[in-house]
């Protein structure tokens, strides 16, 4: 067992339960706030999200145009908001797990883990996170 892991799962349990009291005026606030810190994010960190939010940088989530998954996978180096991922890094990762019966606890680069979609529409998707607590 990762105590570390686990005290931060605590930490970050006992702070979501405090949101379970609040005004759906304190939760809208909430809401927009990081919303706006996600959107300031992938303005500043990816090429791909500079080019989707151009004079939409204050636009309401809703008036934002859709991504497929077409399109982010025939963009994918310029995505994510940290410069060090690539798809090819990411499908040799996914194909090494796969062709080794390999650990799915092995992170990519010791921080990314990685899925992918069975790609039934034609083109698989891959997904990255870290276990950061946001």
């Amino acid at each position: 067992m990762d105590t570390g892991v686990m005290a931060r799962v605590l930490t970050g349990r006992r702070s979501l339960a405090r949101r379970d009291t609040w005004t759906r005026e304190e939760l809208l606030a909430f809401q927009q706030h990081r919303l706006e810190a996600v959107r300031v994010h992938g303005l500043q960190r990816s090429p791909f999200y500079r080019r989707q939010l151009t004079g939409r940088e204050s636009a309401p989530l809703n008036d934002l145009p859709p991504v497929s998954k077409a399109a982010l996978m025939a963009q994918f180096d310029d995505v994510p908001t940290t410069r060090d991922i690539r798809l090819a890094d990411v499908e040799g990762h996914l194909r090494d797990l796969t062709t080794t019966d390999g650990d799915p606890g092995r992170p990519l680069h010791h921080r990314w883990w990685t899925a992918a979609t069975a790609g039934t529409t034609g083109r698989r998707g891959v997904f990255l996170w870290d276990r950061r607590m946001l």
